[in-house]
Protein backbone atom coordinates (compact mmCIF):
# COMPACT_ATOMS: atom_id res chain seq x y z
CA UNK A 1 0.00 0.00 0.00
CA UNK A 2 1.08 3.71 -0.51
CA UNK A 3 -0.70 7.16 -0.23
CA UNK A 4 0.35 10.28 -0.57
CA UNK A 5 0.08 13.96 0.67
CA UNK A 6 1.36 17.86 0.30
CA UNK A 7 2.22 20.11 2.92
CA UNK A 8 1.95 23.97 2.66
CA UNK A 9 5.62 24.74 2.20
CA UNK A 10 5.54 22.73 -1.32
CA UNK A 11 6.86 19.23 -0.44
CA UNK A 12 5.00 16.17 -1.71
CA UNK A 13 5.20 13.16 0.91
CA UNK A 14 5.28 9.95 -0.24
CA UNK A 15 5.27 6.54 0.81
CA UNK A 16 5.36 2.89 -0.83
CA UNK A 17 6.45 -0.65 -0.30
CA UNK A 18 7.46 -4.05 -2.11
CA UNK A 19 7.41 -7.36 -0.60
CA UNK A 20 8.05 -11.12 -1.60
CA UNK A 21 7.98 -14.31 -0.38
CA UNK A 22 11.09 -16.30 0.56
CA UNK A 23 11.40 -19.83 0.62
CA UNK A 24 13.71 -21.74 3.44
CA UNK A 25 16.60 -23.57 2.42
CA UNK A 26 17.95 -25.43 4.99
CA UNK A 27 16.26 -27.22 7.85
CA UNK A 28 17.73 -28.22 11.34
CA UNK A 29 15.93 -31.26 13.40
CA UNK A 30 16.55 -30.89 17.22
CA UNK A 31 16.32 -34.45 18.73
CA UNK A 32 16.64 -36.27 22.04
CA UNK A 33 18.13 -39.78 22.22
CA UNK A 34 18.05 -41.86 25.04
CA UNK A 35 20.77 -44.32 25.23
CA UNK A 36 22.27 -46.83 27.29
CA UNK A 37 25.49 -46.11 27.53
CA UNK A 38 27.31 -41.91 27.67
CA UNK A 39 29.84 -41.06 25.57
CA UNK A 40 30.60 -37.52 24.97
CA UNK A 41 30.77 -35.07 21.77
CA UNK A 42 30.76 -36.23 18.28
CA UNK A 43 32.08 -39.26 19.37
CA UNK A 44 28.59 -40.87 20.24
CA UNK A 45 27.43 -40.56 16.52
CA UNK A 46 29.64 -43.66 15.81
CA UNK A 47 30.08 -45.64 19.72
CA UNK A 48 26.48 -44.97 21.07
CA UNK A 49 24.33 -47.76 19.85
CA UNK A 50 21.30 -45.81 19.74
CA UNK A 51 23.05 -42.45 18.21
CA UNK A 52 24.76 -44.93 15.47
CA UNK A 53 21.63 -46.51 14.13
CA UNK A 54 20.11 -43.05 13.70
CA UNK A 55 23.24 -42.07 11.56
CA UNK A 56 22.62 -44.98 9.87
CA UNK A 57 19.53 -44.58 8.78
CA UNK A 58 19.64 -40.93 7.82
CA UNK A 59 22.64 -41.61 6.06
CA UNK A 60 20.32 -44.13 3.54
CA UNK A 61 18.21 -41.05 3.20
CA UNK A 62 21.64 -39.03 2.06
CA UNK A 63 22.21 -37.35 4.91
CA UNK A 64 26.51 -37.00 5.60
CA UNK A 65 27.48 -37.28 9.24
CA UNK A 66 29.04 -33.94 8.97
CA UNK A 67 25.35 -32.86 8.90
CA UNK A 68 24.72 -34.24 12.60
CA UNK A 69 25.88 -32.97 15.63
CA UNK A 70 25.98 -33.88 19.29
CA UNK A 71 25.08 -30.43 21.09
CA UNK A 72 24.39 -32.09 24.94
CA UNK A 73 24.90 -35.22 26.65
CA UNK A 74 22.90 -35.50 29.90
CA UNK A 75 23.43 -38.70 32.06
CA UNK A 76 21.36 -40.43 34.34
CA UNK A 77 22.96 -42.42 37.15
CA UNK A 78 21.50 -45.98 37.42
CA UNK A 79 23.25 -47.06 41.09
CA UNK A 80 24.23 -43.51 42.51
CA UNK A 81 27.08 -43.07 40.57
CA UNK A 82 27.70 -41.12 37.23
CA UNK A 83 29.93 -42.82 35.03
CA UNK A 84 30.35 -44.33 31.76
CA UNK A 85 27.88 -47.02 32.78
CA UNK A 86 25.31 -44.20 33.14
CA UNK A 87 22.38 -44.03 30.91
CA UNK A 88 22.32 -40.86 28.43
CA UNK A 89 19.79 -38.36 26.84
CA UNK A 90 21.63 -37.22 23.85
CA UNK A 91 20.85 -33.66 22.35
CA UNK A 92 21.35 -34.28 18.59
CA UNK A 93 21.08 -31.51 15.65
CA UNK A 94 20.86 -32.66 12.05
CA UNK A 95 21.01 -30.19 9.09
CA UNK A 96 18.88 -31.45 6.11
CA UNK A 97 19.80 -29.16 3.06
CA UNK A 98 17.53 -31.27 0.56
CA UNK A 99 13.85 -30.28 2.21
CA UNK A 100 12.54 -32.59 -0.69
CA UNK A 101 13.67 -35.71 1.51
CA UNK A 102 12.28 -34.17 4.96
CA UNK A 103 9.02 -35.59 5.60
CA UNK A 104 11.32 -38.56 5.01
CA UNK A 105 13.78 -37.64 7.44
CA UNK A 106 10.70 -37.07 9.85
CA UNK A 107 9.57 -40.74 9.43
CA UNK A 108 12.88 -42.05 10.28
CA UNK A 109 12.82 -40.35 13.58
CA UNK A 110 9.04 -40.85 14.43
CA UNK A 111 9.51 -44.47 14.24
CA UNK A 112 11.76 -45.01 16.79
CA UNK A 113 10.97 -45.26 19.89
CA UNK A 114 13.78 -43.52 21.91
CA UNK A 115 13.99 -40.77 19.70
CA UNK A 116 12.19 -37.82 20.78
CA UNK A 117 11.80 -34.47 17.83
CA UNK A 118 11.92 -31.39 20.01
CA UNK A 119 12.02 -28.86 17.39
CA UNK A 120 12.42 -28.45 13.56
CA UNK A 121 14.11 -24.71 12.46
CA UNK A 122 13.67 -23.41 9.24
CA UNK A 123 16.92 -21.62 7.69
CA UNK A 124 16.68 -18.74 5.37
CA UNK A 125 19.57 -17.86 3.14
CA UNK A 126 19.76 -14.40 0.46
CA UNK A 127 17.53 -12.68 2.74
CA UNK A 128 20.02 -9.45 2.55
CA UNK A 129 20.10 -9.57 -1.26
CA UNK A 130 16.48 -10.17 -1.35
CA UNK A 131 16.32 -6.74 1.06
CA UNK A 132 18.65 -4.64 -1.49
CA UNK A 133 16.06 -5.35 -4.82
CA UNK A 134 13.17 -4.75 -2.69
CA UNK A 135 14.32 -1.66 -1.54
CA UNK A 136 15.69 -0.38 -4.80
CA UNK A 137 11.62 -1.25 -6.09
CA UNK A 138 9.83 0.73 -2.94
CA UNK A 139 12.38 3.40 -3.81
CA UNK A 140 11.45 3.80 -7.33
CA UNK A 141 7.65 3.63 -6.81
CA UNK A 142 7.54 6.62 -4.25
CA UNK A 143 9.58 9.02 -6.68
CA UNK A 144 6.93 7.67 -9.11
CA UNK A 145 4.23 8.40 -7.46
CA UNK A 146 5.68 11.59 -6.16
CA UNK A 147 6.01 12.71 -9.65
CA UNK A 148 2.22 11.47 -10.60
CA UNK A 149 0.93 14.11 -7.69
CA UNK A 150 2.91 16.71 -8.82
CA UNK A 151 1.75 15.98 -12.61
CA UNK A 152 -1.71 16.22 -11.48
CA UNK A 153 -1.09 19.34 -9.55
CA UNK A 154 0.86 21.33 -12.29
CA UNK A 155 3.65 21.51 -10.17
CA UNK A 156 7.63 20.19 -10.64
CA UNK A 157 9.45 17.80 -8.87
CA UNK A 158 12.66 19.87 -7.14
CA UNK A 159 14.82 17.57 -5.58
CA UNK A 160 14.96 15.00 -2.66
CA UNK A 161 14.14 16.45 0.42
CA UNK A 162 14.33 13.32 2.59
CA UNK A 163 14.05 9.53 2.80
CA UNK A 164 14.08 6.51 4.85
CA UNK A 165 13.29 2.87 4.67
CA UNK A 166 12.22 0.45 6.96
CA UNK A 167 12.33 -3.66 6.58
CA UNK A 168 10.85 -6.61 7.66
CA UNK A 169 13.39 -9.70 7.48
CA UNK A 170 13.04 -12.95 8.65
CA UNK A 171 14.40 -14.53 11.15
CA UNK A 172 15.11 -18.46 12.34
CA UNK A 173 11.87 -19.65 12.59
CA UNK A 174 10.76 -23.06 14.33
CA UNK A 175 8.33 -25.60 14.74
CA UNK A 176 7.55 -27.21 18.35
CA UNK A 177 6.47 -30.99 18.62
CA UNK A 178 5.29 -32.46 21.59
CA UNK A 179 5.49 -36.21 22.35
CA UNK A 180 1.76 -36.73 22.23
CA UNK A 181 1.53 -35.27 19.22
CA UNK A 182 4.00 -37.66 17.28
CA UNK A 183 2.64 -40.53 19.40
CA UNK A 184 -0.84 -39.62 17.47
CA UNK A 185 0.60 -39.50 14.41
CA UNK A 186 2.32 -42.60 14.31
CA UNK A 187 -0.79 -44.18 15.61
CA UNK A 188 -3.03 -42.77 13.11
CA UNK A 189 -0.16 -43.60 10.47
CA UNK A 190 -0.25 -47.70 11.40
CA UNK A 191 -3.68 -47.76 11.40
CA UNK A 192 -4.12 -46.61 7.84
CA UNK A 193 -0.90 -48.59 6.89
CA UNK A 194 1.06 -45.60 5.77
CA UNK A 195 4.87 -45.03 6.61
CA UNK A 196 5.66 -44.29 10.07
CA UNK A 197 4.66 -40.21 9.45
CA UNK A 198 2.67 -38.79 7.15
CA UNK A 199 2.25 -35.44 7.45
CA UNK A 200 0.10 -34.46 4.04
CA UNK A 201 0.88 -31.82 1.86
CA UNK A 202 4.47 -29.61 0.99
CA UNK A 203 5.86 -29.46 4.34
CA UNK A 204 8.00 -26.18 3.20
CA UNK A 205 9.41 -22.64 5.46
CA UNK A 206 8.05 -19.73 3.62
CA UNK A 207 7.96 -15.56 4.82
CA UNK A 208 7.51 -12.84 3.63
CA UNK A 209 10.36 -10.01 3.39
CA UNK A 210 8.70 -6.10 3.12
CA UNK A 211 10.44 -3.15 2.46
CA UNK A 212 9.01 0.59 3.35
CA UNK A 213 10.08 3.71 2.06
CA UNK A 214 9.43 7.02 2.81
CA UNK A 215 10.31 10.22 0.91
CA UNK A 216 9.75 13.99 0.79
CA UNK A 217 10.30 15.72 -2.54
CA UNK A 218 10.48 19.56 -2.77
CA UNK A 219 8.13 20.84 -5.04
CA UNK A 220 7.98 24.39 -7.11
CA UNK A 221 5.65 26.20 -9.51
CA UNK A 222 6.62 26.20 -13.29
CA UNK A 223 6.90 29.79 -13.54
CA UNK A 224 9.33 29.49 -10.78
CA UNK A 225 11.70 27.45 -12.76
CA UNK A 226 11.58 29.82 -15.56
Amino acid sequence: MSGLGMSERGVIRTHASAERELEANRAKLLLRIEGETAFWGNAALTRSREVAALVTALGAQGVLEADLRVLNVTLAAQSGALGRSSRASFTLEVSVGDLERLPEHLGTVSSAKNIELLRLEWVYSGEDLLGQTLLGQATGQAQARAQAMADALGLHLAGLRSASDSSELPQLESVSFTRDWMNQEMERSRRRGAPPLELGGELRGRKIVRVQVQAEFWTQRPEDTQ
